[in-house]
């Protein structure tokens, strides 16, 4: 009876919101992963269009890049951008460009997106349960990029300040806040470690 709602950084059909909505036998198996989460009963998702999203290649992307295209027989209102994401109502399906051309970062800040959920799905009687995911972290610290991961953090900060304000007087919510895997070996002292 919850309402649900997935939100990433990353494309929409990966690892992360896959495993919230899909049961596929590899995580690459994004033509499936994509369909069952367009025949999910998600309220609102939110994430990146990655290239094989937009393009669509064979078998199963290929039908789901086909029911995105004719987004009137989706069920969710397909949004692109900031500005359409704000206006939205009921079921919605965000799915945003790549942030600068960097393919590891899409959509708005996750402050925007996360208040967005909140909005549309915390005056439910119900309930609601919500992923969002900051793949910035993930894929700066695959990258040894201190900058880029220091960055993603600090959004992902600004995100869960926006989730722990929205819970702190409720008395009926529960946030967990994981890491998916570490990567890397950032120096936060010293800087990047020597070479052995």
């Amino acid at each position: 009876g919850l309402a649900t709602a997935l939100v990433t950084t990353s494309y929409v059909m990966d690892a992360t919101p896959a495993c919230f909505s899909a049961h596929v036998a590899s995580r690459k198996g994004y033509g499936d992963i994509l369909l069952q989460i367009l025949d999910s009963r998600h309220e609102i998702v939110l994430g990146g269009d990655s290239k094989i999203c937009r393009e669509g290649g064979d078998g199963p992307m290929a039908t789901a890049a086909a029911r995105i295209r004719s987004s009137s027989e989706l069920g969710f209102t397909l949004v692109t951008d900031a500005q359409q994401l704000a206006a939205a109502e009921g079921r919605i399906l965000g799915l945003f460009p790549s942030r600068n051309g960097d393919p590891s970062y899409h959509g708005p800040p996750l402050e925007l997106s996360t208040r967005k959920v909140l909005d549309a799905l915390g005056g439910r009687e119900s309930g609601f349960a919500a992923l969002v995911e900051s793949e910035i972290t993930d894929a700066a610290g695959h990258d040894n990029d201190i900058v880029a991961l220091v960055e993603g953090v600090r959004e992902l900060d600004i995100a869960i300040r926006v989730i722990l304000d929205f819970a702190e007087h409720r008395g009926d919510t529960l946030v967990v806040v994981v890491a998916d895997h570490a990567t890397g070996v950032p120096g936060i002292v010293s800087g990047m470690p020597q070479e052995a």
